[in-house]
């Protein structure tokens, strides 16, 4: 039996994020090394009827994580190595690069996306999906259908996946390839290794026309591959993965602050005809010339910035927003653009491309650091709207930056953050709780955001997933997250879930309760 540990453990639950419940669920924690192991793992689960949760790095912020019923838990971390393939040639134990196209990859899902990018450069390969957190595993990325900064001008994760290998509930091996199997409208039929037939049918909703990672995607026709991915490990685990690659340049990143959020702003909408267009690149290399990402960070950013000694005096003392600008190095044209722009919009000043970086993860790990130090649960937003109406709910956030109003011991405290992912309409407002009291007008507020996201047909999740979050609403009532998205067509989502996983065991309560799956 391929399993490096097989030790008990008691629940948890991911730090920072309250807005799905504590567990005190027991469970058995196995580790496979293989795919093997993980198909072992799950028949045995599946015979005895015993809840499975997948996990690997645990960097998720939704709970997808963290068991809420006690049984097994399956470790997908151990799965750092690829069998040999034909055709494909081995550059590391978790990677193979096709011998017929140099731009993809069969990857283990249990690496890291660092090791992976590592990897990649002694070969001058890019993945471009960027999630903040360079931990999390490549499988944990496509469960949730990971983006970040560069899926501005690059897509999200979902763009460079052209296989998967999943292992289904009862042990069983599906392998998807991009480009062979479509759904029938909304039918759909599908056929693991071992000959067994899957038929059902796609959710009739419609999810929203902007970055999104909440819900099962469905769309009339799709290739069959977009429904696992992001579907948060509800229908199968992944244990192999083929990615599409693209060759490697150097990146470039500059950060430039301004009076107001409305010269910030005008200065974002100034570059957006710079934007980077991907569709043509690698076949044209200049057609990947112009702007990757464009980040935003607002005056309660700042502020926590300040608090570290490395921008204590970088951060002009007048600055009221930052704007942060990624491009190619080997991109000056781009570059003289934004100059000129920052010049004309009377940019205060920047900072340089090597401390970017430092300054970007730092703004949210300090929010990290003063909760944790407090005691106090993390309240934060991950909203994407049509960039038409972006408009309207920063003017929202505002409104509810104000009403949750100052410090009532500390009139200097930041009281609330938001930063993040401006071409794309996706910003995360973040309410920095004190007390008790805080906690309960914070979860009010969040309800009154969501509410106005989805009014402007927009998304609750942007990047994160669902998970096992839930919300209650104005008068009390607890619903699943994706309620709020889809009304009572998420549950659709289960009947999806009964195909695949008829006894309903894997990764419960993520997306949809567990007694929806009673329903189905």
């Amino acid at each position: 039996m391929s399993y490096a540990s097989h030790m008990p453990h008691h629940g948890y639950t991911d730090a920072g994020n309250a807005v799905f419940p504590d567990t005190t669920a027991q469970f058995t924690t196995v580790r496979p090394i293989e795919e093997e192991g993980v198909c072992t793992a799950l028949r045995a689960a599946h015979s005895a009827g015993t809840p499975v949760t997948g996990v690997a790095a645990l960097t998720g912020l939704t709970g997808s994580a963290v068991p809420l019923e006690s049984g097994v838990r399956i470790d997908l971390t151990g799965l750092d190595t690829v069998p040999d393939c034909v055709g494909w040639r081995r550059v590391s134990p978790f990677l193979l690069i096709s011998e017929s196209d140099p731009m993809q990859g069969l990857v283990a899902a249990g690496i890291s996306l660092q090791t992976l990018n590592e990897s990649l450069l002694a070969h001058d390969l890019w993945y471009p999906p960027h999630p903040g957190e360079v931990r999390a595993t490549i499988g944990g990325n496509v469960s949730t259908n990971a983006s970040g900064p560069r899926t501005y001008a690059f897509g999200d994760t979902r763009a460079y996946v052209e296989s998967l290998r999943v292992a289904l509930a009862d042990g069983d091996v599906l392998v998807l390839q991009r480009g062979r199997d479509f759904a029938a409208g909304r039918a759909f039929r599908l056929q693991t290794e071992s000959g067994r037939l899957f038929e059902g049918r796609l959710p009739d909703y419609s999810l929203p026309q902007v970055k999104n990672a909440a819900g099962l995607m469905a769309t009339p026709g799709m290739d069959l591959i977009d429904l696992f991915i992001g579907s948060e490990g509800i229908l199968g685990l992944f244990t192999e993965i083929g990615l599409r690659f693209l060759p490697r340049r150097a990146i470039r990143s500059e950060i430039f602050f301004f009076g107001s959020t409305s010269e910030a702003f005008a200065f974002a909408e100034a570059l957006r005809p710079l934007k980077a267009d991907h569709g043509g690149y690698p076949q044209h290399r200049e057609s990947g010339d112009g702007i990757l990402a464009l980040e935003y960070f607002d005056y309660g950013s700042l502020a926590l910035a300040r608090e570290a000694e490395a921008f204590r005096d970088a951060v002009p003392v007048s600055a009221g927003a930052a704007i942060e600008v990624e491009i190619f190095a080997d991109d000056p044209e781009t570059r003289v653009g934004i100059l000129l722009s920052a010049e004309r919009l009377q940019c205060l000043g920047t900072i340089p491309p090597e401390q970017a970086g430092a300054f970007r993860v730092g703004v949210p790990r300090r929010v990290a650091e003063i909760l944790k130090e407090r005691g106090q649960p993390k309240y934060g937003t991950d909203f994407a709207v049509p960039l038409k109406r972006f408009p309207e709910m920063m003017a929202y956030y505002e409104a509810m930056d104000f009403e949750f109003g100052p410090s009532r011991g500390n009139s200097n405290a930041v009281r609330t953050a938001k930063w993040g992912h401006l071409g794309d309409g996706h910003l995360h407002c973040n309410f920095i709780c004190e007390n008790a009291e805080d906690q309960a007008l914070a979860r009010q507020l969040y309800l009154k955001l969501v509410r106005k996201a989805v009014f402007l047909g927009g998304t609750i999740s942007a990047e994160h997933g669902v998970g096992k979050k839930t919300l209650a609403d104005e008068q009390g009532n607890l619903h699943p997250y994706l309620w709020y998205l889809l009304g009572e067509e998420y549950r659709q989502i289960a009947k999806v879930k009964a195909v695949f996983d008829p006894k309903g065991i894997l990764n419960r309560n993520n997306m949809i309760p567990a007694e929806d799956l009673l329903r189905s």
